[in-house]
């Protein structure tokens, strides 16, 4: 196995809980055969799942069967949102992956739209070294609460809580999604105006749409911790996220102020289009819209929407109180 292939492995096994003892695998064939296969034959496995190729009903006996071990840990290689056609038995299957909701979090990994092509590349950072980063830079943004971000295409102020913050370091007993590296906080209120370039990922499809956003494309202004105002030159982006705005108006509001940490992340996203869930990780500033983070409301129900929306900035300077904490160019 080449260099960067088995040290991708070694650094993604060292994200599974050493509480679980044989896993469930879920994987779909036609994107992530190959992880698949390379990570079965790492760790003990229960059973190996390939989407299109089972019915809904085994995955729910899977659950009823398994779901009485604590040993047994559920492992899924999610796309949400992958371009293709499907049966509706593979359909259906994938649905029925919302059993392992119910599921405690340290029995259960999401490899979030990770794909044959992009796992050696997007588990190169060392766990280890990502974690500390991730906390030293958690103490820094909790000495104010106050951050200014900076682009040539506009700046930002933002307030935000900073006994709010929550590291995802990949090891925290809350967390299920890899790959990880970012910390978040609970923003209280952003001004500014700016010129977005980066990616809109999330639970609507904004990603995989219009992939990378550039120059004067969409210009965001945000009064009092809300989008204000939407405009810019790519006229279907505009369009379809006004139209969002306009049948869920909490997607305006701003939940998280995130900062990622992960540079492998970031140097795979420089070489792709398409908006992926695991680019929210990339070393720079996101804006989450509508949902707040689970850490941040003790009901789920009082939530106005169920939607969550990551503006993730591909270039910027960071600074919180007189301090700077990154800059991507």
């Amino acid at each position: 196995m080449p260099e960067n292939a088995d040290r991708a492995l070694k650094n993604f096994l060292c994200y599974l809980p050493a509480t679980v003892d044989e896993w469930l695998i879920f994987y779909d064939s036609r994107f992530t055969k190959e992880i698949a296969r390379r990570v079965a034959e790492a760790i003990r496995v229960r059973e190996v799942v390939d989407l299109r190729q089972t019915r809904a009903e085994h995955v729910s006996t899977l659950d009823e069967t398994c779901f009485p071990f604590p040993q047994i840990g559920a492992l899924f290689f999610s796309l949400f949102h992958a371009a293709g056609s499907y049966s509706n038995e593979y359909l259906n299957a994938f649905e029925r992956l919302n059993v392992f909701d119910t599921w405690p979090s340290n029995r259960c990994r999401i490899v979030d739209e990770v794909t044959d092509s992009t796992f050696d590349d997007v588990f190169q950072t060392s766990p280890d070294s990502l974690r500390d980063d991730c906390f030293e830079t958690l103490d820094r943004c909790r000495q104010s609460d106050r951050a200014r971000f900076s682009a040539d295409t506009g700046s930002l102020d933002i307030r935000y809580d900073p006994k709010s913050g929550v590291p995802y370091t990949g090891f925290e007993p809350y967390e299920f999604n890899i790959p990880s590296g970012e910390i978040a906080f609970n923003p209280i209120d952003i001004n500014g105006r700016i010129s977005f370039c980066g990616w809109l990922i999330g639970s609507i499809p904004f990603g995989q749409k219009y992939g990378r956003i550039g120059d004067d494309q969409l210009i965001l202004t945000f009064d009092n911790g809300r989008i204000s105002g939407v405009s810019g030159s790519r006229g279907g982006l505009v369009s379809d996220l006004e139209a969002t705005f306009g049948r869920s108006p909490a997607l305006r509001d701003v939940k998280e102020f995130g900062i990622g940490l992960n540079t492998a992340a970031s140097a795979l996203a420089r070489r792709h289009t398409v908006g992926l869930q695991w680019m929210e990780k990339c070393r720079g500033l996101h804006l989450g819209l509508g949902a707040e983070l689970t850490e941040h409301i003790s009901d789920h129900r009082l939530r106005r929407t169920h939607h969550h929306l990551d503006l993730v900035f591909d270039r910027g300077e960071l600074l919180v109180g007189d301090n700077l904490i990154l800059s991507c160019s």
